[in-house]
């Protein structure tokens, strides 16, 4: 499943993680193997990095397959090669954690840009 925060700025994007998180954990019957949050045109800023981020945030149940890991990973790397390419972009700087608890770490620290800051720009 993938969920897009286009500017919703009443959750902060790891609030707006920990409830999907929730909600899929607590329905054990829903078939729903993985759920994506990312971020297009809302934009956070990273303790230690001047640049907008956006995000990629995949969330797996325990039954998923690596298989299934690795081209959800993928998309998420195409979608960010996509946007540099449409929006004339050069990523100055990407991670990815397959640690979730650095994960969690790292969007927990994350900061929204406001609105009027974003649409300035």
């Amino acid at each position: 499943m993938l969920i897009c925060n286009d500017g919703n700025y009443f959750f902060t994007d790891q609030q707006a993680f920990d409830i999907i998180n929730h909600i899929h954990a607590s329905l054990p019957d829903l078939e729903i193997d993985c759920f994506v949050l990312f971020t297009i045109n809302q934009t956070s800023r990273i303790p230690d990095s001047e640049i907008d981020w956006s995000f990629w945030m995949p969330s797996y149940h325990p039954r998923a397959t690596d298989e299934l890991c690795a081209f959800i990973n993928e998309i998420g790397r195409k979608i960010n090669e996509f946007y540099n390419i449409k929006f004339g972009v050069t990523n100055t700087e990407h991670r990815e954690y397959s640690d979730p608890v650095k994960g969690f770490e790292a969007i927990k620290d994350q900061k929204h840009i406001p609105k009027h800051v974003i649409y300035k720009k």
